[in-house]
């Protein structure tokens, strides 16, 4: 494609919130000839965020980090917040 000066630019996620890759994201980062990661701000502590969690939007209570790959039929009833390493 940059033969032809084409250019693709691709945004996402790299990983679920239950630390599991988020398909197809390692595959495209494999194939990409550059890759700019950005990362969120801890709605904590304020620092750099690389995890994000899911919360129940009615408790507030945060999700164990199991792996659940129905989540995403669920994401009507949670919201998601960065998070540090911490």
């Amino acid at each position: 494609m940059l033969e032809k000066k084409k250019y693709i630019i691709v945004a996402g996620l790299a990983m679920t919130f239950d630390r599991q890759p988020f398909v197809p994201m390692p595959q495209l980062l494999a194939m990409a000839d550059k890759v700019n990661k950005l990362n969120a701000i801890c709605s904590l502590c304020g620092k750099e965020a690389v995890y994000h969690k899911k919360i129940n939007k009615e408790s507030f209570q945060v999700s164990a980090l199991k792996p659940d790959r129905r989540f995403v039929a669920r994401l009507d009833a949670s919201i998601f917040q960065a998070r540090c390493r911490n």
